[in-house]
């Protein structure tokens, strides 16, 4: 069985796909658009401006291929690379 996706609130989110290059786009109805240049492709996705944890099935659209296409792998990488940059050096 595959592990279970982190809650997230909305703001977090937005967080950690800018620390993976991901650019504000401006202010939507319904929250932040985030755009990336994606071989050749301009994908943009809209991220709720919440900060209550975003449900299982709202995170998995915008993780999904119809909008980010991170993936559940491509999430949990980025969370591992930001958990990797904030240890701190010995």
């Amino acid at each position: 069985m595959a592990s279970k996706l982190p809650q997230l609130s909305g703001n977090e989110l937005i967080r950690l796909y800018k620390e993976n290059g991901w650019v504000a786009d401006g202010r939507r109805t319904h929250g932040l658009a985030l755009v990336k240049e994606l071989h050749g492709e301009r994908i943009v996705v809209i991220i709720p401006t919440k900060n209550r944890p975003l449900k299982d099935r709202t995170l998995n659209g915008i993780i999904g291929p119809k909008q980010s296409r991170v993936g559940r792998a491509g999430l949990l990488a980025m969370l591992e690379n930001r958990v990797k940059r904030k240890k701190p050096q010995e």
